[in-house]
């Protein structure tokens, strides 16, 4: 084994790009762009200098903030991911940049200040089962060609198994090569067998494997499935096996690896064209289309589950959240609580902190006149 300073900053190099997402990386690379115009703009140089004290790097930092929240118009948000991308590049150089709260109480500030001119970002509208039929009835999706019905298949697909887009759907112009499913990460199975149904034969559930998410870096990957649905126009297996009958190459060993959602032109469907569908449906139903997004078929099989009364725990799990984020993406049905006024006088009036307690007694107190 060579012990060469060479090998030793290869394999440092390879350590040092794994610890982030491809993801990411873009993201970080995007924004740490703001800061190295920010700084040659201002003819200084691109990483903050070591010799420097972090009360002199904060006054920096709070000046390009500043600048790129206030007088540039960033969201919150993007300003958040352009600190983080500044500190990696920063750290990756060796400078030890703490931009924590505790470490940087003025810039702290700042981010709060941020968030409050800004406000909350708006919350994307869920997409509901009646919004899901009006595509089905009036998107003008061909259910009988390969695309069309791929097309549906993957809204479907987004919603029952509250996928991000970036676990099914093409942003740009590829997909995510870790996150995306393949055909290997589906299987058609029939009386609850582990193995795709043979051809010729319905499957009647679908198991979806992720292998990779955005909370799941080591790719331990996760596993939910689908049965049939009494309504046959929202039906996975039955709209599988459509696809398997109008494609049954697609469903052989040779095409594993290829994309889920992969249409007749060879490409993954693109996140825009679900977006589109979405939001002609909305306007024909008089929602705004501006609040909906393909993110929104995530919301909506999230708001589904929290109006059917799953607990929490799982709708947790099938999300693949590993925190109660997932309660931003829960709206309230209407009817959910229909019975709150029964259900609220019915509850029980002998309380425990009224045992065992003396009476008040009500004191005089005298006041002089």
């Amino acid at each position: 084994m060579s012990l060469e300073s060479d090998g030793h900053n290869s394999a440092k190099g390879m350590l040092a790009a794994a610890s982030v997402s491809t993801g990411t990386k873009r993201t970080y690379g995007n924004a740490f762009a703001h800061w190295a115009i920010w700084r040659r703009a201002a003819n200084l140089p691109l990483l903050l200098e070591r010799s420097n004290s972090p009360g002199v790097w904060e006054d920096e930092l709070c000046d390009f903030y500043a600048h790129v929240g206030v007088t540039m118009g960033y969201s919150w948000d993007y300003c958040h991911s352009m600190l983080y991308a500044i500190r990696r590049v920063h750290r990756l150089a060796r400078v030890n940049l703490d931009i924590r709260d505790e470490a940087m109480p003025l810039l702290s500030m700042f981010r709060k200040g941020l968030k409050r001119m800004r406000g909350a970002p708006k919350r994307k509208l869920p997409v509901t089962p009646k919004l899901l039929l009006e595509v089905y009835n009036n998107g003008g999706l061909d259910l009988n060609s390969w695309d069309g019905a791929l097309t549906w298949f993957g809204m479907l697909m987004g919603f029952y198994f509250l996928l991000r887009s970036s676990e099914y759907l093409r942003k740009g112009a590829a997909p995510d090569e870790f996150k995306c499913v393949r055909w290997r990460n589906v299987t058609w199975a029939r009386n609850h067998s582990s193995e795709d149904a043979p051809p010729g034969v319905d499957c009647d559930e679908v198991v979806l494997f992720h292998e990779y998410s955005k909370n799941d870096f080591l790719g331990q990957g996760t596993d939910n499935n689908i049965k049939c649905n009494k309504d046959k126009r929202l039906c996975i297996p039955t709209l599988l096996n459509k696809l398997r009958s109008l494609n049954p190459g697609m469903f052989t060993e040779a095409n594993s690896d290829t994309h889920m959602l992969t249409l007749s032109d060879g490409k993954v469907l693109p996140k825009v064209a679900i977006e589109r569908l979405l939001k002609e449906a909305a306007m024909r139903l008089g929602h705004d289309p501006r609040i909906l997004s393909s993110h929104s078929l995530r919301a909506g099989g999230c708001t589904a589950m929290y109006n059917a009364r799953y607990a929490d725990h799982e709708i947790q799990r099938r999300g693949r959240w590993v925190s109660n984020c997932w309660k931003i993406y829960a709206w309230s049905g209407r009817r959910r609580d229909n019975d709150a006024a029964n259900r609220m006088t019915d509850a029980d009036s002998d309380l425990m902190a009224t045992m065992g307690r003396p009476e008040a007694v009500e004191e005089v107190v005298d006041f002089p006149i």
